[in-house]
């Protein structure tokens, strides 16, 4: 098996912090046999020697747009400099591990690009630098001078696992490829002019940006399934008085393909998730072998919950703010994990916060809200794909069980107080997830409940008698939320 390790996080965040956390649990003797190296993309490195995206970055569309065949052309004749400096960073990332085995730590993009050979790999190798113009012909050498033999992929996504686009968006890039008579030799420079021709006569909803039109043509016709999306009401029937936006999902048709990176980016490859939306959807796929694990004899811990109607999208940051500035006068600090929060400090969206040690022992505040439309129309062509009509609510929960375990669950200290997890999600969105509760790995204890039965006895309101639990705490979750929404 060929030495070459690797560890995919879904963040460089989460690369450097691993990267870390290998060194300092290795011995003596093993930090003389292996070596821990964070490894940018080529596109990352390019970016940081140029000095972000600003005039003059050159991207894949500006390359092909130059009459390059390739990015690194183009930075290697119109930016000799950077391409220098390019060199220089590669010679210090093979120095870094020179006579010892690297365990390369990168994302996810990188090590499942692996195995078709780009630039990120083929450049590690000293030989692509003695004649960099000859890559083509010495491609066989660079991609056995950095074959992988084991491959960690920690967490994975859909879109990981199956290349999704709406029906019509192929069919747009079919009608282009085969009118511009599109094959595997054909000049990005010349395809990039064809692109622009035939996406100017379209009107604006229809266009296909240039990098997704080449990947989406490298696929044949043959290897994509279509299917209609179906309507599934994650969130709630029709006819319960909100707006309709969610409509769009319905009935829409949609082109699959299963990919299989994970074939050929290492000898062995091993995926570790601790979310149910990747295992229904690999199990859909049918070209992984699946371990589960469970553990249900360890103790939950709780999750403070406060279901509100107020929150959305476009007020997630205003709550927080407003937590986060009581929590300050208390004299504690507080994180929180949620989108569009950006413009706060102390804030990481769902993805960055993904595997992360960083938040062990401190305080949080999640958000959870509905998705976007386009987000959940997406969702619901999946539901179709595997025969399901929940994914869309997995996602939910599993964006819940994600975060709560960034301080709670085996991050939690073993003895003493825990850490606090408040949990702000939008009333309806809560009210959909309850039938889904038995996936959640934490008690979400909802802290408005009892505020919202005294107000149910004063308006003479009936409230729900307690469901018989027998002990079982799912039961106790759903007469809890129960309880709530009769109010």
């Amino acid at each position: 098996m060929p030495p070459w390790m690797m560890f995919a996080s879904p963040t460089y965040d989460g690369a450097e912090e691993k990267s870390q956390a290998f060194n300092d649990r290795m011995g003596t003797a093993d930090k003389g046999q292996f070596a821990a190296v964070v490894l940018p993309s080529f596109s990352r490195i390019y970016e940081e020697e140029f000095g972000g995206r600003g005039t003059g970055y050159i991207s894949h569309t500006e390359a092909a747009r130059s009459g390059f065949s390739s990015r690194f052309d183009a930075i290697g004749k119109l930016q000799p400099r950077i391409m220098e400096r390019i060199r220089s960073r590669y010679a210090a990332l093979h120095g870094s591990y020179e006579g010892r085995h690297p365990v390369f730590f990168t994302v996810h993009p990188v090590a499942q690009s692996w195995g078709s050979g780009p630039d990120s790999r083929l450049l590690l190798s000293p030989t692509f630098w003695e004649n960099p113009s000859e890559r083509g012909a010495l491609r066989s050498r660079l991609m056995e001078d950095t074959r992988l033999g084991f491959l960690i992929h920690d967490e994975i996504d859909a879109k990981s696992i199956v290349d999704l686009h709406p029906a019509e968006t192929v069919a747009t890039v079919r009608a282009l490829a085969d009118g511009a008579g599109w094959t595997s030799k054909t000049a990005k420079a010349d395809k990039f002019r064809d692109h622009e021709r035939f996406m100017g006569q379209l009107p604006h909803s229809q266009f296909v940006a240039f990098e997704d039109a080449c990947r989406i043509a490298e696929t044949a016709e043959t290897e994509w399934d279509v299917i209609a999306a179906r309507p599934a009401g994650e969130y709630g029937p029709r006819s319960n008085g909100f707006e309709n936006i969610y409509d769009q999902a319905d009935e829409r048709h949609w082109c699959f393909r299963t990919r299989n990176w994970a074939n050929i980016a290492a000898h062995k490859t091993l995926i570790l998730t601790t979310e149910a939306v990747p295992v229904a959807l690999a199990e859909r796929a049918g070209q992984w072998n699946i371990t589960a694990l469970d553990t249900p004899l360890i103790e939950k811990d709780r999750v403070e919950t406060h279901p509100m109607r107020s929150l959305k999208s476009s007020t997630a940051a205003e709550h927080v703010a407003d937590r986060a500035k009581d929590a300050k006068e208390a004299g504690c600090e507080l994180f929180a994990i949620g989108n569009k929060l950006d413009a706060l400090e102390n804030t990481r969206s769902h993805i960055a916060a993904k595997g992360s040690n960083e938040l062990i022992g401190k305080d949080i505040i999640q958000t959870m809200t509905l998705m976007t439309p386009d987000e959940y129309a997406r969702y619901q062509a999946l539901n179709a794909w595997t025969g399901r009509d929940d994914l869309a609510r997995l996602k939910h929960i599993d964006d819940i069980n994600q975060s709560a375990g960034r301080n709670l669950g085996f991050r939690a200290p073993p003895t003493g107080p825990k850490p606090n997890h408040t949990l702000l999600i939008n009333r309806r969105l809560f009210g959909c997830l309850v039938p889904l509760f038995s996936h959640l790995r934490y008690d979400l204890i909802d802290a408005t409940a009892p505020q919202s039965r005294k107000n149910a006895r004063k308006r003479g309101q009936k409230v729900l008698h307690p469901l018989p639990t027998s002990g079982n705490r799912q039961l106790q979750r759903i007469r809890t939320a129960l309880a709530d929404l009769a109010a």
